[in-house]
């Protein structure tokens, strides 16, 4: 059993859906879904967020797919990113870590489960997927992306060290391993990648900046050198 009704907020309409439920003879319970499209952007959620969803595009003004796809195409995760803080009033992050040290990285998922909705092929939808999938991993360990497009967030400087030692550790356990990585210097940004395919590697990822820590990058690598043999 299920109603539907059109609601107006703001001068803008909505669809508010009602469902019953019946789980067992003597229970069951009603689940209200609330949907909205302003310029080709589909909003699913409760009325609040459906409300809050209205007030931000009218606030921000019209974004059309047009400019949507165009900017999906760079495959820069930046200026997606901002695009998505644009339309939805913030950019979805998620913790990241231990019971003793955690982090707040890019949802990368979420992001990418709006915009593979405006792909125009199945190799765009790759890329995509490819872009948002590497900064959500990145960007959680370096302050130096993620700041410019959600600075709400802190990034200190012990939790991220802690956290290149882990993986270090980690990582020289079992060197042997497909999936060992080693740090190696980059141009600006310490790295750790494949030893058998080093900076080509495409699931390598950015740990620290190298200007400021330079003796604590020298000592992650010659610890590493220990167990990496060339």
């Amino acid at each position: 059993m299920s109603y539907i009704e059109r609601r107006t907020y703001k001068s803008v309409s909505y669809t508010v859906t009602e469902r019953h439920y019946q789980e067992t003879m003597n229970f069951g319970f009603w689940q209200t879904t609330c949907s909205c499209t302003i310029n080709g952007i589909v909003k699913v959620g409760d009325e609040k967020e459906i409300k809050s969803f209205i007030t931000r595009q009218l606030q921000y003004g019209k974004v059309t797919t047009k400019e949507i796809v165009k900017t999906l195409r760079t495959y820069d995760t930046t200026k997606i990113c901002k695009l998505y803080k644009r339309i939805f009033g913030e950019v979805p992050t998620e913790k990241r870590g231990t019971e003793n040290w955690s982090i707040t990285c890019l949802d990368g998922g979420k992001v990418y489960d709006w915009a593979k909705d405006f792909a125009t092929s199945r190799k765009m939808d790759r890329c995509l997927y490819g872009s948002l999938s590497r900064a959500a991993h990145h960007w959680g360990y370096s302050s130096y992306d993620m700041d410019a497009v959600y600075s709400k967030h802190g990034y200190y400087a012990p939790t991220l060290k802690q956290h290149i030692v882990d993986e270090l550790l980690k990582n020289c356990a079992d060197p042997t391993s497909n999936y060992a990585k080693r740090p190696m210097y980059g141009h600006t940004h310490l790295y750790f990648c494949s030893p058998v395919y080093g900076h080509a590697d495409y699931n390598k990822w950015r740990a620290i900046p190298i200007k400021g820590n330079e003796r604590f990058c020298e000592l992650v690598v010659k610890y590493a050198d220990r167990f990496f043999k060339d």
